[in-house]
């Protein structure tokens, strides 16, 4: 098991956009842990770090931890994470309430991302 400490994730949408990511990779046994920032896994190290990167959660020692850019870029994950749990949930209303809410936010973080380019 290796294991990654980053930076950017707040809550379960940022784990669920980390774990459906790495595993899409190949990557197994994803564990992502909020509080202490650490993402453990089984798989290539390397492919892990830059896709961790590229989702906007960079390792906390390099220079792209302190980057703006990867900070909105960890946001849109972290939407798009949420979205994804609340629209797989099978309760018809809830789907309703995600479908509605999520249209904003995404171009809320599409906006904030074309801003900071």
């Amino acid at each position: 098991m290796k294991t990654i400490k980053v930076v950017n994730i707040k809550c379960g949408g940022c784990e669920k956009g980390i774990k459906d990511a790495l595993s899409k990779k190949g990557l197994q046994n994803i564990k992502v842990n909020v509080k202490t920032q650490e993402v453990s896994f089984e798989g290539d190290f390397n492919l892990a770090k830059a896709t961790l990167e590229k989702l906007g959660y960079p390792e906390h020692t390099t220079k792209k931890a302190k980057s703006v850019l990867r900070k909105a870029k960890s946001y849109e994950t972290c939407a798009i994470g949420t979205v994804s749990g609340g629209l797989a949930n099978n309760d018809k209303r809830n789907r309703k309430f995600w479908l509605l809410i999520s249209l904003p936010i995404i171009i809320l973080f599409l906006i904030i991302w074309l801003l900071l380019r």
